[in-house]
């Protein structure tokens, strides 16, 4: 890495210490450009707060940089002038950069609308409406919208199919061609319903078919009882592990737990170390736990690093390896040693 290159990525990681910015929320970025003369650094930021940051810090220190600079506020693309995209496959994945071997941080799903941020070649850096999440995703995989659509979209009844993975036809037939896959766990305008067929729109407009077994998504507050979290997250048992993961494709821990309480009409943060926040102390007796209280582990003593769901009392269902239950009792044939001492306490999300 070049000197100047260099002191632009500390500037970077001081900046962020120093206004406390959560990374996976905002984006606090570069670009480096190699002039012949004195090269040039681009600061991308996703608020004005963020830019006047590095601006303030700069400010006394322009004398002293090997490199000439500015700052551009995100979102600076626009696909025409749509800047917004839905998911147009079951689930796509969302990197931590713009390249295919980068880490996989979160998914959007089928569906699912984001903020466009960013536009690099056939990358697109997002922000996921849902929860915030920031990441980059495959153009070939997004469907842009302007804020009309978007907001047509939004607005119609959606339905969701009762089976884990539903196979959405070109027809109204059982030969028809599969066009997408349809998960649980993600919602579609349904156009109409008969008595054997449903139909859904696409997010390009193209009409899918499946067997009428669909659930009308739920709209607005409704009741929750701990029973139906139970029952949402045993439809996940066997399921494997992946990182990242959101879908029945594969959950990671906090991804299980956010999709259980998002199919009860309950919004709660992507990942385990924010969760943690969420809800009221629900103490730390390992017997003694309610059904969807939402139970917290760390291998490391500074930060939160897994988290499972009370089945009640000393059972608990998560994602490691795959979902499955455990259990605090020592005399329990799925008791874990290992989790008992890695747990740290309990949140109550639902009284």
């Amino acid at each position: 890495m070049f000197k100047a290159e260099k002191i632009a990525s500390e500037i970077v990681e001081i900046v962020s210490r120093e206004l406390h910015l959560d990374k996976r929320f905002v984006v606090l970025d570069y670009v480096f450009q190699h002039n012949s003369n004195k090269p040039h650094v681009t600061f991308l930021v996703s608020s004005s707060f963020i830019g006047n940051g590095i601006q303030s810090y700069l400010k006394h220190r322009v004398e002293q940089l090997p490199f000439s600079y500015s700052v551009e506020v995100l979102p600076s693309a626009a696909i025409g002038e749509k800047k917004f995209v839905l998911c147009n496959v079951s689930v796509a994945p969302v990197m931590k950069s713009n390249t295919h071997q980068s880490e996989q941080i979160t998914q959007i799903l089928l569906g699912e609308s984001a903020d466009i941020l960013q536009k690099e070649n056939d990358w697109l850096r997002i922000r996921l409406h849902h929860d915030g999440y920031i990441g980059w995703t495959s153009t070939n995989q997004m469907w842009p919208v302007n804020e009309k659509e978007l907001a047509i979209w939004q607005s119609k009844k959606k339905v969701s199919p009762r089976t884990l993975i539903s196979p959405l036809l070109n027809s109204p037939e059982k030969s028809g061609e599969p066009i997408r896959e349809f998960l649980y766990g993600t919602f579609l305008p349904v156009k109409a319903v008969t008595k054997a067929w449903t139909s859904v729109t696409l997010p390009e407009g193209r009409i899918g078919w499946l067997q009428s077994s669909a659930d009308i998504s739920p709209n607005g507050k409704r009741s929750v009882l701990s029973a139906h979290l139970v029952a949402t997250a045993k439809m996940f048992l066997g399921i494997s592990y992946q990182w990242g993961g959101r879908s029945v494709k594969g959950f990671d821990c906090s991804g299980f737990t956010q999709t259980v309480f998002r199919l009860n009409g309950i919004e709660i943060p992507r990942d385990a170390s924010l969760q943690w926040l969420t809800g009221s102390d629900a103490g730390n007796e390992k017997g003694n736990f309610a059904e969807g209280d939402l139970l917290f582990f760390s291998s490391k003593p500074e930060r939160i690093t897994h988290v499972g769901m009370s089945l009640g009392g000393a059972e608990f269902i998560h994602s490691s390896g795959f979902v499955k239950i455990n259990s605090f009792n020592r005399s329990h044939s799925q008791f874990d040693n290992n989790l008992l001492q890695r747990f740290v306490g309990a949140r109550r999300i639902i009284e």
